[in-house]
């Protein structure tokens, strides 16, 4: 505890000193519905549609790399930057579960984990030993498993074992790029200006789906925001960090194999900070929180969420490599402490002074 004393000094003489002081807050005058459908359009078409274009883009070139790797015309080094673009842009979108991500498992299509029962590595190595021609077909493969489907039986394929070219488990790579791909594809039309998940997000109506109005909408990104914090700060970063370096678990960490379990986090952040503070401009969800009348309680999550980023941006892409130093693990938990923190304001104070309720928490029961 005395280096995480260090760390949070230094942190204070930089002037990130812990702000975040839990009180319940109520908006003495509700907000109109013009202010949230302001926010909610800028999200929509300003931070949730390029991110899933982006998604699409690096997909579709990470699919053409491994096509070209199975063919022996790419090296597994030459596509392995396209595997990282791919999965930075994932970690972009990968909160965004509304609409078309969460329809037809998309969501578990592209990235199934936490495993906590190894289904990845068990039905992956089912597939290899049979050599199961069938998942070569894409609507078999878009139909298999959700744990044959996306990244984590892609990385295996990648960096746990390099698949040769040309043979099966290089076909089967080949295979899962192109249902990124696809998948990529259909969240990027859904997200699109006219999309099916555009529509339902900026023309809600009380007539029996999702969002009857636009707070639910509204709802909906500060429980993105919310849910986010809390998958980066529990499942992400405290499960393998463990209690101390003797109990640390380091192969509960996401994306272990290929060496970017921070990555992921520090992509997920700064998402989180383009979700808050408003993208390129555009009003995000401060705005609401500021429009409503409490200044202070947005400056507190802004910086929370902003520090927990800056932080996790400055301990590089391994959180392998962090876990038995003591001045990392320190800096690690600051980065779980102020993502809980924001967590507890945004779902808490946050929704309170907005007047929302905010809806299934989609980690609950998993």
């Amino acid at each position: 505890m005395g280096k995480r004393r260090q760390v949070l000094k230094g942190l204070a003489a930089a002037g990130l000193a812990p702000i975040w002081r839990p009180v319940t807050l109520f908006a003495a005058e509700p907000l109109a519905d013009d202010r949230f459908a302001a926010v909610n359009t800028s999200l929509v078409e300003f931070h949730g549609a390029p991110r899933f274009h982006r998604f699409y883009e690096t997909a579709a070139t990470l699919a053409a790399a491994l096509q070209g790797y199975n063919a022996g015309d790419v090296t597994r080094d030459e596509a392995v930057p396209d595997f990282d673009a791919a999965l930075d842009a994932w970690m972009g979108c990968q909160h965004l579960r509304m609409g078309a991500l969460e329809l037809k498992m998309r969501d578990f299509r592209v990235e199934f984990w936490p495993d906590k029962k190894n289904r990845v590595g068990k039905q992956l190595n089912e597939a290899l030993t049979a050599q199961r021609a069938d998942l070569l077909d894409p609507a078999v493969m878009a139909d298999a498993s959700v744990a044959l489907q996306g990244f984590p039986a892609l990385e295996r394929l990648l960096f746990e074992d390099p698949v040769a070219p040309g043979g099966y488990g290089g076909k089967l790579a080949a295979a899962i790029g192109d249902n990124l791909a696809a998948i990529a594809g259909n969240l990027d039309v859904a997200w699109a200006s006219g999309g099916t998940t555009a529509e339902l997000l900026l023309n809600p109506a009380p007539d029996g789906s999702r969002f009857a109005a636009v707070k639910d909408v509204a709802a909906a990104f500060v429980s993105a925001l919310a849910t986010q914090l809390e998958f980066v700060a529990e499942r992400k970063l405290a499960a393998p960090l463990g209690v101390s370096v003797e109990k640390a678990r380091p192969r509960l960490a996401e994306s272990w194999r290929s060496g970017r379990s921070m990555a992921n986090v520090t992509a997920n952040l700064a998402a989180m900070v383009e979700l808050y503070v408003g993208p390129g401009g555009h009003p995000g969800l401060m705005t609401l929180v500021e429009q409503a009348g409490f200044a202070e309680l947005a400056q507190n999550i802004k910086t929370l969420v902003e520090r927990a980023h800056q932080t996790s941006a400055g301990l590089g892409p391994d959180l392998d490599d962090l876990l038995d130093d003591e001045a990392a693990r320190a800096a690690i938990e600051t980065v779980i402490d102020d993502a809980n923190g924001a967590r507890r304001l945004a779902a808490g104070d946050m929704a309170g002074a907005l007047g929302l309720i905010l809806g299934f928490n989609s980690l609950d029961g998993d």
